[in-house]
């Protein structure tokens, strides 16, 4: 195996990054603590093919905007996505597989940034491809408030 990055740890829980395998195969975990103790689970981890994104349609717009992200390998070793981050916003997921993930926006003020997608595997993939919340529109008045077949309304707003 490889020597994984240690980011954070303590007596009970270790957090550390996977590093880069030439070769996808499952593999033993083995912890090692300044003491000298050890601790490995054989078959612990799999490393699974990185997620890509294709396309985001559309890559803009405000709340309540359906959004299809294309690509593969989106589930991260997962059977579903838990979450989606439009950005750093906090979205609906519809449906996800490994190919599509279909997502509803959440409310922003106008803003740009990544996405950010975690599966149920808890991995996370952040796409290079962003998101911009547009300003949301307003009527401000609709003139005339009645009328029948045929009249012309005009509708005033930002």
């Amino acid at each position: 195996g490889k020597e994984a990055a240690i980011l954070l740890g303590n007596t009970t829980h270790v957090i550390v990054e996977a590093p880069h395998h030439a070769k996808l195969t499952t593999g033993d975990v083995y912890v090692e603590a300044d003491s000298g103790a050890t601790s490995t689970i054989v078959g612990g981890w799999k490393a699974v093919e990185p997620p890509s994104i294709s396309s985001i349609q559309p890559t803009s717009g405000q709340v309540g905007t359906l959004i299809t992200i294309v690509g593969q390998n989106l589930l991260s070793g997962g059977s579903s996505v838990t979450s989606v981050h439009l950005a750093n916003v906090s979205s609906t997921v519809v449906n996800s597989s490994e190919s599509q993930i279909i997502v509803i926006a959440g409310a922003s003020d106008p803003r740009s940034g990544n996405i950010l997608i975690r599966s149920d595997s808890n991995a996370y993939f952040m796409s290079n491809i962003t998101w911009t919340y547009k300003q949301q529109g307003a009527i401000l008045r609709v003139d005339p408030t009645t009328g029948q077949f045929g009249t012309k309304v005009s509708i005033i707003g930002t």
